[in-house]
């Protein structure tokens, strides 16, 4: 999934438990993976001329950012420091990989890259390497049908969202 797949979906998944954490920090964290690792590539591909095995440990687009190790990091920082901006990007970026990795049942990853890297380094000591040789090959799966079903999707749910909490609490009823 791409933007709005992500802040879609994970938002939806992260809203029963970011009540009264920042929101908008909430949808930066169902992002964070893909913030970290594709500029990490495709800067380091674009930095050496080489690209993906070629480049050793981040030998493509989910890699560190992607692990459930991060995860873990940020969830136990978030939590000794009770910080709810951590708790937000850690909520946020607690969705991120396992939305990829349903993605990838579902498209065309052969090499389940999202299930590689959340579980780094338990299934052997390297990421998957990236099929994409550069940033625009990556953003031509924008024309596949699921691709763009999960944007649709997201950017649906994204809207519903919002709407919600532009019209603010709903009255409880009694029974």
């Amino acid at each position: 999934m791409f933007v709005l797949g992500h802040m879609g979906v994970g938002g939806t998944m992260a809203a029963p438990l970011a009540r009264r954490l920042p929101w908008r920090l909430v949808l930066v964290g169902t992002l964070l993976p893909d913030l970290v690792d594709k500029p990490l590539y495709y800067g380091l591909s674009l930095a050496t001329g080489r690209e993906g095995a070629a480049l050793g440990l981040i030998c493509g687009t989910r890699t560190v950012g992607h692990t459930a190790l991060v995860v873990l990091l940020l969830a136990s920082v978030a939590g000794l420091t009770r910080s709810p901006s951590l708790q937000a990007l850690a909520l946020g970026l607690s969705t991120h990989t396992p939305i990829d990795i349903l993605a990838d049942l579902v498209g065309r990853d052969p090499g389940r890259s999202a299930l590689v890297a959340w579980l780094f380094p338990l299934l052997g000591p390297h990421f998957a390497v990236s099929p994409f040789h550069n940033p625009w090959e990556h953003l031509g799966v924008l024309k596949h049908l699921d691709t763009l079903l999960g944007e649709a999707l997201g950017a649906t749910l994204l809207v519903l969202h919002l709407r919600r909490r532009a019209a603010g609490p709903r009255p409880v009823t009694p029974a």
